[in-house]
């Protein structure tokens, strides 16, 4: 996504340039390509950012969602949540889109009062009510489209939080219902031998405790020897340390 929002910037500097020398009628290509006049290299700068910034974003967005989704088939393959038998936590991630379309709308008003004041402090080209409302035809193609750019990635950003949030909730709700059973699994009676300490499966066979945990959880056992019991297996050895 980011190579994408780097081509779009590429496609719109050379779009731009045709623009200006076949129908503005400004100049030949190749002086068009690279503008010399501070107010348009500036507008182009600022567009091509954009689409930069939007492939960054989107980027971020993808990962997210491919995560996220990740996340869900592992759940609902059956699988555990990573989780202690002595107390299991579920992460309270929440995903939080806010009013990104009136952000983005937002942004766009902004940019057209802060570009007519630059236009008219610092470029010195009229009053600035006259550039709010200027009748310049490339300017007013510049200013329009750069605010489309920026409700539309205001758009995105809802739908792709939107995305996100459904996403997370979902996850949250499938690790919450493994948590409970996993909780009732632990929490309850097991058969248990009294003398192996093997415990009766679902199926009425007998399995070594440490394959019933590891079958109805995420816990891995890793096994050594306590010193009551190498004293008894291994006493000569004992004795020497």
């Amino acid at each position: 996504m980011i190579l994408t929002g780097v081509l779009l910037a590429l496609a719109f500097w050379i779009l731009e340039t045709l623009i200006h020398a076949f129908i503005f009628h400004e100049g030949g290509l190749l002086q068009n390509l690279f503008p010399m006049e501070p107010n348009e290299l500036w507008m182009r700068t600022l567009v091509c950012c954009l689409f930069i910034a939007y492939g960054i974003y989107a980027q971020f967005v993808v990962t997210r969602l491919k995560k996220s989704e990740e996340e869900l088939l592992r759940l609902q393959g059956n699988k555990m949540p990573d989780a202690s038998i002595y107390g299991i936590t579920i992460p309270q991630q929440r995903v939080n889109g806010g009013p990104m379309i009136f952000l983005g709308v937002f942004a766009a008003l902004t940019f057209w009062i802060v570009e007519s004041f630059i236009h008219s402090s610092i470029f010195h080209e009229g009053k600035l009510l006259q550039n709010i409302f200027s009748k310049d035809p490339n300017e007013l193609w510049m200013r329009i489209v750069v605010s489309c750019l920026l409700i539309a990635l205001g758009i995105y950003a809802h739908s792709s939080f939107t995305k996100l949030k459904k996403s997370e909730e979902e996850r949250l709700r499938l690790q919450k219902n493994l948590e409970e059973s996993l909780t009732k699994l632990l929490s309850g009676f097991l058969p248990i031998c009294a003398n192996c300490k093997d415990i009766r499966a679902e199926d009425g066979t007998w399995v070594r405790i440490e394959g019933y945990l590891e079958k109805h959880s995420d816990v891995k056992f890793s096994h050594g020897i306590c010193r009551k019991c190498a004293k008894v297996l291994y006493p000569d050895y004992v004795a020497k340390i």
